[in-house]
């Protein structure tokens, strides 16, 4: 299989395609270090007896194969929907994204202590003590105990009266010293998926400054799923401001729904699944430009350690490639590769993790198989795996 060193003026887009081989606009470029995906026409060429010692040839068009690998250097932002194909989708119902949830970056925070007891689940009244700062209805609250073995929780807070706090009900055990501190608010109507814009109930947009980072709802069942976007304020409506395809709200949300600041660590749960996404893979070449559509991650590699960056390799499947007229402008992402000092590698379960990883080298196969009936095409019609 090629690997190959591009040309200076080369490009490299995706895009995820809304159906197998239905190809798209690419939205993603991805800064590569190598790019293999070669056509290989599979050109059949019978001989034939035709009264002359001369070996008379013909020449006929297989069934064609577009294999190769992609490789570049791990990005927060770019080479995701790659990962995405070859793992599986990471926001899925049930099971979104979640960040860790921190006080409010604007406005006047409410701050308290609690006298109520967490012993068991299900509060839904929290008298307040030592309050600072402002509480009022449809504010999200970070309730969190010293000695939590659970972790924290968001709630939302229904009235307050001090110094009782009427809120939604607690899933958590929560020990030792317990803190409420203000940390978002509520959506104001219901928000349909593929929105842009979060309208919050009135007054609570101060909460909120350009440039956070939150997280709206929470995961419960597969009724309700969380995601996480970077936002820009103006009075009460937050407009999500990251590029596509996360872009837009991937879930509707019910009237509510909280909605609070959140940052790293980020946790992505990947539930298994038996269909992955196929993409389109442009190649542009500065005037030769073609897209391999029905691609999907039939291998994926990462390996890097203490003294490079982490590297990931992907042997692609396509089903064939078509010519692009006028392929849309490269823009490449803005934000800094990973390197040993911002990446932390564990290995194991969660709690019990080995976190001594010096060198790691991961691998992923699974298993994709070109099927070519005989139905007038030269291409693929499926590739398992997809």
């Amino acid at each position: 299989m090629a690997t190959t060193t591009l040309g200076i003026l080369t490009t490299i887009g995706l895009v995820k395609e809304a159906s197998f081989g239905a190809g798209g606009t690419s939205l993603y470029y991805l800064p590569v270090t190598a790019f293999g995906i070669e056509k290989d026409p599979k050109i059949i060429q019978p001989k034939t007896i035709r009264g002359t010692r001369t070996t008379i040839t013909t020449s006929v068009p297989g069934f064609q194969r577009n294999t190769g690998n992609i490789g570049w250097t791990l990005y927060p932002d770019a080479g995701n929907l790659l990962l995405i194909s070859a793992f599986g989708q990471d926001a899925s119902a049930g099971n979104g994204v979640t960040g860790t949830a921190t006080v409010a970056s604007a406005g006047t925070p409410g701050v308290a202590g609690s006298s109520t007891s967490f012993a068991a689940t299900g509060v839904t009244s929290i008298t307040a003590t030592g309050i600072t700062g402002t509480f009022a209805a449809n504010q999200a609250l970070l309730v969190s105990g010293s000695t939590d073995t659970a972790g924290p929780e968001v709630v939302q807070i229904t009235t307050f009266t001090t110094p009782t706090i009427t809120c939604t009900a607690t899933t958590k055990i929560h020990t030792g010293t317990i803190s409420i501190t203000t940390v978002g608010a509520a959506s104001s109507g219901v928000v349909a998926a593929g929105g842009s814009t979060i309208t919050l109930a009135t007054g609570l947009g101060a909460l909120f400054t350009t440039g956070d980072i939150v997280q709206m709802g929470v995961n419960s069942g597969t009724t309700a799923t969380s995601e996480i976007h970077k936002i820009s304020v103006a009075t009460d409506t937050l407009t999500i401001t990251d590029v596509a395809p996360n872009a837009t709200l991937l879930f509707a949300h019910a009237s509510g729904v909280s909605v609070f600041h959140v940052a790293a660590p980020y946790t992505h749960t990947i539930p298994e699944s038996n269909t992955l996404n196929s993409l389109a893979i442009e190649e542009n070449m500065n005037g030769l430009d073609r897209q391999f559509v029905g691609a999907i991650v039939d291998k994926l590699g990462i390996k890097g350690g203490v003294t490079a960056v982490p590297e990931v390799t992907a042997s692609i499947m396509a089903q064939k490639d078509t010519i692009i007229g006028s392929p849309a402008a490269a823009a490449f992402p803005t934000d800094a590769g990973f390197g040993p000092s911002n990446l932390t590698v564990s290995v194991g379960p969660a709690g019990s993790a080995d976190t001594t990883c010096s060198v790691f080298d991961f691998n992923l196969t699974n298993g994709g198989l070109i099927l070519d009936p005989v139905n007038g095409t030269n291409y693929a019609n499926t590739i398992v795996g997809a």
